[in-house]
């Protein structure tokens, strides 16, 4: 059966439970809920650690196309390899406060790179793969990381960067890559060998900094926007509500086609469900539709994300299109609306999955039927307040 553990690293946070219970209407839950936000608040320890003390087996991600060829690793593997990373980046005098780099795609060595950091009290900063020279080199330079994880598929970038980046002094490769050892480059699995495999996490205050996103910076610089540690506390609500519709269990599995350097996909979905302790997918080829649906039954994909245009991808291959049926929520809607059966509910039936904005969520009880409309209710925890039209 499935139950979150109540640790002394990371007690349970009633608030963000209110899936459990039953409510009789949406508005009744969102009148009821009220935030709670603790005095300490580390999200290594509710993403990882507990999971890790409490049941170790317990699977965390599963990787389509493993290069490592393991393509399912558990929160005890995770932690382990997180302290280990936090131990070798501590040696290297990483301290609190220090930002990392993150250039990682959906790839068990990023999410081990985040733990890490947070472990330390560091913050890491997310940098998608797909960054050209000015990118990389701008945001790499303006956060000030100390360390960086650099995947395969940047590392040509990287290194016409280097030179520039007077404050990175520890680059960890990351794939298929000849690491350069007097560029200060080391292979990330070789830096783990021989360091310890326990790591206290430090206590950090909710408000401390987490993680650093930039914008795309289509006006000028890109920004780079601070989130503390309870950030992942704001999107719980709505990950609880809308993604999985109230129900969580132990047969769940996620997935999202948006990277793990972008908000969409890291703070919208792999976090909130390593919070839970539910496994999320990871895979790094280039998005077609009709491979999504092999992805689906492969791991049996219980809830995904998915933004429209990547929805209409997937309804141009009729035949297996026709063998799914999908709700949806958001701008997704129209899209939808093509492809799902209308039951009594206004809801796909037998549906595996909804789209949305911002979450998605399948075949689970819901309150009132789709309404079209250019405004989604508020969910618990957030107030909506149509602005006046303007001209």
């Amino acid at each position: 059966m499935y139950t979150v553990p109540d640790t002394a690293v990371a007690p349970r946070l009633d608030a963000y439970h209110f899936h459990e219970q039953e409510w009789a209407s949406h508005e009744q839950l969102v009148e009821a809920f009220e935030w709670e936000i603790p005095d300490e608040f580390n999200v290594a320890s509710y993403t990882c650690d507990r999971w890790a003390e409490e049941s170790p087996e317990r699977t965390a991600l599963y990787i389509r196309d493993d290069p490592h060829g393991r393509g399912e690793y558990t929160f005890g593997e995770l932690q382990t390899a997180a302290n280990q990373l936090a131990n070798y980046l501590e040696s290297r005098g990483v301290e609190r406060g220090d930002r990392i780099g993150v250039n990682v795609p959906q790839k068990p060595e990023a999410v081990v790179g985040h733990l890490a950091a947070w472990k330390l009290g560091a913050v890491s900063v997310p940098l998608s793969t797909l960054f050209g020279t000015d990118g990389l080199r701008y945001r790499l330079d303006d956060s000030g990381c100390v360390a960086s994880l650099i995947d395969e598929a940047t590392i040509d970038v990287y290194r016409s960067v280097a030179d520039d980046l007077d404050d990175l002094g520890t680059v960890l490769t990351v794939g298929d890559i000849d690491p350069r050892s007097e560029a200060d480059e080391v292979a990330f699995w070789d830096a783990l060998e021989g360091q310890s495999t326990e790591f206290e996490t430090v206590s950090t205050d909710p408000g401390d900094d987490m993680t650093i996103f930039y914008t795309s910076g289509t006006t000028g610089n890109p920004k780079g926007v601070r989130h503390a540690h309870r950030m992942v506390l704001g999107h719980l609500p709505l990950f609880a509500s809308w993604f999985v519709s109230m129900e969580m269990t132990d047969d769940d599995v996620y997935w999202t086609p948006a990277s793990w350097t972008w908000m969409g996909g890291l703070g919208c979905v792999l976090l909130p469900a390593l919070y839970y302790g539910m496994p999320t997918v990871g895979w790094n080829k280039q998005f077609e539709g009709a491979d999504v649906f092999g992805l689906i039954e492969e791991f049996s994909v219980t809830n995904f994300w998915i933004p429209p245009t990547a929805l209409r991808m997937m309804m141009q291959n009729d035949d297996l299109a026709d063998q799914h049926d999908v709700t949806t929520s958001g701008p997704s809607r129209a899209v939808a609306s093509r492809w799902a059966a209308p039951s009594s509910t206004g809801f796909a039936r037998r549906s595996r999955v909804r789209t949305s904005t911002k979450a998605t969520a399948r075949r689970r009880r819901t309150w009132s039927s789709v309404v079209v409309s250019r405004c989604s209710r508020s969910v618990a925890g957030r107030s909506v307040v149509p602005l006046p039209a303007t001209r």
